[in-house]
């Protein structure tokens, strides 16, 4: 960060929240109102953290380097506006005689998700006059409005949870961190928000219809091109809300076995075509050999290293059945690793109590609701399933590929409000039920008159 950053900064956090002020009363009720300006602000603070740490103790980043991309297409408006427009339709690895100059000053151009990101700072370094924090501000904000977003869609369905809903989308530690700054993870995680809301809006059946769908397709079209891999692990759990969603609706019998098989098919082919869609668009996930190819070689390259902040599966079999037979590991990694004794650094520390927290609250949360109301859940409610299994997928996929702890804590941020909120509903349909109960037994008692 430069002199500039501490004039423009606050100077753009200025402009977020003005802007913020005028959207909230679209955005908020009388319950969730008193959480809308404190999210916004752990926000803008998590984007300042952030930048600093990059800055002062890791003495640099991507973070860094996606800024400095971006500057080019500060620098070359100076000197060719034309080239600088011709610049945002680049594909990457795609030379030209007169961008060259400019693209060859990026190690990101090479590829297309980081090409892609750098694309986005590139447009945001032009209306911040190449500010870092001017720039960090913009990604926080966006990354709450897309949270704020998630955070409403499952309020439809559950408003009285308001209050826990807004700890799990916005207060936990490395949402606050990782999903707050100049980063691919920030992006899409605000990008996850809207496809959420925007998803579950059109299914549920919101007014709005096209507002939702441009939504939908601009942000799932910004996970697709930063990371894919998170687009397929949300489609199939999404898929499968919508499959018990609609079942739910059918009241004959008769008709909703009936329309089990009508529904499973038709759900199968569009997954089928949604998938081969998605596939063709990234080399990366077009067939399970691809795959097993560069995840064992991932894994080869971090078994030479020595790093403190690596961890390590054991013996693996890289075939399909060989890998998913790590899925307890890899999730067990993900959600509540590294354990305290793990630790070898502060911010390894930040994470290592986070962890801990959420192993803790996880096996109270479960001894309350109790094992049968655990698995009701887990099979009959359509937000619980939802929820976990986007947790369940995504932390074995991000638990089994990340093999480092630092990474990780960023790669996992999109299923930390999910997971949190799925047992939230858990507990909370525990004590629905233990209320009821309770209602039934009082009402029998003041029936009940004494000879």
């Amino acid at each position: 960060m430069e002199i500039r950053d501490f004039f423009l900064g606050p100077l753009y956090a200025g402009i977020v929240i003005l802007i913020s002020l005028t959207l909230k009363d679209k955005l908020t009720n009388q319950s969730t109102g008193a959480y809308f300006f404190p999210a916004l602000y752990l926000k803008l603070f998590g984007a300042l953290v952030f930048g600093l740490i990059y800055q002062f103790y890791y003495g640099g980043g991507d973070t860094f380097d996606y800024f400095k991309g971006g500057g080019i297409f500060w620098n070359s408006l100076f000197d060719n506006p034309a080239t600088t427009w011709k610049m945002f339709w680049l594909d990457a690895k795609e030379y030209t005689a007169d961008t060259v100059n400019y693209t060859i000053r990026t190690r990101f151009f090479k590829s297309g998700e980081e090409w892609y990101l750098t694309k986005i700072a590139g447009a945001l370094s032009i209306i911040t006059f190449n500010s870092y924090l001017a720039i960090s501000f913009l990604f926080a904000f966006f990354v709450f409005l897309g949270t704020w977003q998630l955070y409403r869609a499952m309020l439809w369905f559950y408003p009285h949870l308001h209050k826990g809903f807004a700890l799990a989308v916005f207060w936990a530690p490395s949402l606050v961190f990782w999903g707050s700054g100049l980063l691919k993870d920030t992006i899409t995680l605000g990008a996850l928000g809207f496809m959420t809301y925007s998803a579950l809006g059109l299914i549920s059946g919101k007014r709005g219809k096209i507002f939702l769908t441009i939504m939908l397709y601009l942000s799932a079209g910004t996970i697709l091109n930063l990371k894919a891999y998170i687009l397929y692990t949300f489609l199939p759990c999404l898929l499968l809300w919508y499959y018990v969603k609609f079942n739910q609706k059918i009241q004959n019998i008769a008709l909703r076995i009936l329309a089990v098989p009508i529904i499973t098919v038709f759900i199968v082919v569009l997954g089928y075509f949604l998938f081969s869609s998605i596939a063709s668009e990234t080399q990366k996930y077009s067939s399970v050999e691809t795959i097993t190819q560069r995840i064992g070689g991932f894994h080869t390259d971090h078994g030479r290293r020595t790093d403190a902040s690596t961890y390590h599966l054991g013996e693996i079999d890289y075939t399909p059945l060989g890998m998913l037979s790590k899925l307890p590991e890899s999730v067990n990694v993900t959600l509540f690793r590294p354990y305290v004794w793990e630790v070898k650094n502060v911010v390894m520390l930040v994470t290592a109590v986070e962890s801990l927290i959420f192993l803790l609250v996880t096996i109270y949360m479960l001894l309350k609701a109790g094992p049968l109301k655990l698995i009701n859940s887990l099979f009959t409610n359509p937000e619980v399933m939802l929820c976990l299994s986007f947790t369940f997928i995504l932390g074995f996929v991000v638990g089994f590929t990340s093999m480092n702890f630092g990474a990780l804590a960023r790669f996992k941020i999109p299923l930390l409000p999910f997971f949190i909120m799925g047992l939230l509903i858990i507990q909370d349909s525990g004590v629905l039920k233990g209320r009821s109960k309770k209602k039934k037994i009082s009402s029998k008692n003041k029936d009940f008159i004494p000879v």
